[in-house]
């Protein structure tokens, strides 16, 4: 939420930290003369260690038009997987100097939904991933992604830091798609300002997947269950 991805590069050492200091509290308050290691302590100490344990981390990046369940669905997988995620609707204000709950005014393809806009925005997803890869941390990137273009920006990622690469194929019927998000943008609690104007413009200038990019993805229909601790184990581990 801060935007301070740099800080990724240090977080698992104040994890560390931070264990190992509980670890020492609930040692000193088991009370003096208390025979071998609190069972509180040990759980410190065996986590402060699943913290230095080398990973392969992995980048995912969700394809999908508005409503389709992208952010829903990043928000999951992040939790159970330990992932960060980075996100379109918020990186574009980010990078306008708004905050996530502004509404700025303006036209699907323009201003700052416009070309120009939209390729700072994925410039910089692609950057905050490679940084986040770099720092030992997995990745998952909530964006449309619709274009081959941006898709082949992450892959480029992946490619460079030698990461596992999957496509997250987001899918809904057309209907589930424009109920959901004319319920979300009469809402307006959302980052995404997406409407029934912009769900109809990204249905029509969507690229699909193409054979090689069909082999690293998993698609998932969001309006039929979803195992996600079996996704997760897919795309993470």
């Amino acid at each position: 939420r801060t935007g301070d991805y740099a800080g990724a590069q240090v977080l698992r050492f104040y994890q560390v930290y931070r264990a190992m200091v509980r670890a020492k509290v609930a040692m000193l308050s088991s009370g003096a003369g208390t025979p071998g290691l609190p069972p509180e302590s040990r759980r410190y100490l065996d986590l402060a260690e699943h913290y230095t344990a080398t990973r392969q981390p992995s980048l995912v990046v969700a394809h999908g038009v508005s409503g389709s369940g992208k952010t829903r669905l990043a928000e999951a997988l992040v939790e159970r997987s330990g992932a960060i995620r980075v996100r379109s609707d918020v990186e574009r204000k980010r990078l306008a100097g708004l905050p996530p709950s502004a509404r700025p005014q303006a036209a699907v393809g323009e201003g700052l939904y416009g070309p120009e806009a939209g390729a700072r925005t994925y410039a910089r997803l692609a950057a905050l991933a490679e940084t986040l890869l770099r720092a030992g941390w997995s990745v998952m990137v909530d964006a449309a992604c619709l274009l081959r273009a941006q898709r082949s920006l992450f892959r480029d990622v992946a490619e460079r830091v030698r990461a596992p690469f999957a496509i997250l194929d987001v899918r809904a019927p057309e209907a589930v798609l424009r109920q959901r998000v004319a319920s979300r943008a009469a809402e307006a609690r959302d980052a995404s300002d997406a409407d029934l104007a912009v769900l109809t413009h990204q249905l029509a200038s969507l690229e699909p997947l193409d054979a090689e990019e069909s082999t690293r993805a998993i698609r998932v229909d969001t309006d039929q269950p979803v195992d996600l601790d079996a996704l997760t184990r897919r795309l993470f581990l």
